[in-house]
């Protein structure tokens, strides 16, 4: 499966981490483009680019409480035809 999405630079690097934890042992069957959105607000894209610098590689994508990633991480899974 290959998945095209539009995220601003902080969401693209949170998801390039998170996107290879979603798929585990199964990231080599699967592939994603980042492109980039030039829709965001610089002042507050700057401190979001470092959190999601630092915050991704240690998320437990299986264990996170968000609502709104467990809907993102599950769907990416559907997609992938993980579930």
């Amino acid at each position: 499966m290959h998945l095209e999405i539009l995220a601003d630079r902080s969401g693209s690097i949170a998801l390039d981490v998170v996107l290879e934890k979603i798929f585990g042992e199964n990231e080599h069957t699967h592939s994603w483009a980042l492109h980039p959105y030039k829709g965001s607000y610089p002042g507050a894209g700057k401190a979001k680019h470092e959190w999601a610098r630092r915050i991704a590689p240690h998320m437990d994508v299986d264990r996170n409480r968000s609502k709104s990633f467990q809907v993102f991480r599950d769907g990416v899974r559907r997609l992938a035809g993980m579930r």
